[in-house]
Formats: C-alpha cells, sequence, structure tokens
C-alpha cells in the first residue's frame, strides 16, 4: 500500500504509527522534540506492537544526531527529515543500511535533495497541514519535481483525505502518498477529542496559513 502516515508532532503514538504499519501502509513517530528518555521508549513501544518497519521523523531546524543515534541503535530503518540539510542524516543512516525520506516544498529543493542522496523524496503542496515549507499547489510541483529528480522515488503531500486523491495522484506521477490531517481522526492518534471532531466537521474554506503556531521555529508557516 503506497501510503505513508506524516509525523503530525505530538499527535503521533507508537499505536497510531504500529496500527498504519500493521495495516500495510508505513508509520510514522514524531522525535524531534522529544527528550531522549522518550525517544527510546515510544520506538521501543511501537517495536513491540508491531513487525513491520515504520519511521521516525525529525526536523533540522534543531541537533538531531543523538535521536537519530538512539533510533538506529534500536533497529528502525527509514528516517523522515524536514525543513534543513539531510546531508549529515544520510551519512549516518546509510552506514547502517537504513533509508532516508526528506521533504521538500520547491523543486530546487528536490533536486538539491537527490543530489545528496536522500532515497526518498515528498513533495509537499501548500495546501498541506501543519508547518508548510512551500508555496506551490501540490499537482504543478508534483509534476515538476518528477521531472527534475529521475528515478528517484517522490511521494505526494497536501490535503489527502480520500482513496480517490491517492488513485489520481498516483496516476498523475506519484510513487505514494503522505497523508498527516486524515491520521489525526484515527481513534490511536494523540489529540483530543474535541480537536478530532473539528477536523471531520471542516469544510474546504477551513484551512488557514498562519505563524501562530510558530513556537520558536523561524519563518515556519
Amino acid at each position: 500500500m503506497p501510503i505513508a502516515q506524516a509525523p503530525i508532532g505530538s499527535a503521533t503514538t507508537p499505536e497510531l504509527a504500529a496500527a498504519v504499519s500493521n495495516a500495510g501502509g508505513l508509520g510514522t513517530l514524531a522525535l524531534s522534540w522529544r527528550t531522549m528518555k522518550e525517544v527510546s521508549e515510544v520506538v521501543q513501544s511501537t517495536c513491540n506492537l508491531t513487525q513491520r518497519s515504520f519511521a521516525i521523523n525529525l526536523v533540522l531546524e534543531w541537533p538531531q544526531e543523538e535521536r537519530l543515534r538512539i533510533s538506529l541503535d534500536a533497529g528502525v530503518g527509514i528516517v523522515s527529515t524536514f525543513w534543513g540539510d539531510p546531508t549529515p542524516i544520510v551519512k549516518l543512516a546509510h552506514r547502517v543500511g537504513a533509508v532516508v525520506i526528506h521533504a521538500v516544498g520547491s523543486v530546487e529543493e528536490a533536486r538539491q535533495a537527490a543530489n545528496r542522496g536522500v532515497d526518498v523524496i515528498v513533495v509537499q503542496g501548500v495546501e498541506a497541514g501543519g508547518h508548510v515549507r512551500g508555496r506551490e499547489k501540490l499537482r504543478p510541483l508534483l509534476a515538476s519535481v518528477r521531472l527534475a529528480v529521475g528515478a528517484v522515488p517522490v511521494f505526494a503531500a497536501a490535503g489527502i483525505a480520500a482513496a480517490t486523491e491517492v488513485d489520481e495522484l498516483l496516476a498523475d506521477g506519484a510513487d505514494g502518498v503522505w497523508v498527516g490531517t486524515r491520521f489525526l481522526c484515527s481513534d490511536e492518534a494523540g489529540v483530543e477529542s474535541a480537536y478530532r471532531a473539528a477536523i471531520i466537521a471542516a469544510g474546504a474554506d477551513a484551512t488557514v496559513l498562519t505563524t501562530l503556531f510558530n513556537k520558536g521555529w523561524e519563518d515556519a508557516p
């Protein structure tokens, strides 16, 4: 199944990542702001819940080598990164045979990521939930990146919530999809029921691009 669960910050849980992986997708743990003890605990908990592969995600606005080391030592084989130069992560991960996925918001970022040796590129359109890297809509950006990076696998991300959208994006050249907000509605996600209900009730005009939730993360709408 070419569906990956996007990191979705503190809403990710071992239960969610394991459920997605057990269903045939790729579950992901967001580790960027967890303590080293928490990193070790959630990675081990996820390993206890699934025998399948899952990813860990690291935002490169901050040093992440220690979180990466803990995860790789625990046997994690897929690392996703965002918002920075993935070169150091690629080098460390590839030494132990781990795969690196890097999310981008422009064609130039995609070219750089491919040249730096990432194994999979996530193309994030401006329609995406969570922190948004670029300003281009997903469909035209996907087409341009697909041409720019050659044989590197490309996943599409931004506002994907239905099976028909997955089919359309695969037909448009994506090798898979990177789904975030939709998974916030899962029972296993670490969110309050009122938040989940608000997402389910939201209409097409409910998305707002804002810097309200930066929390010290510069230029991260």
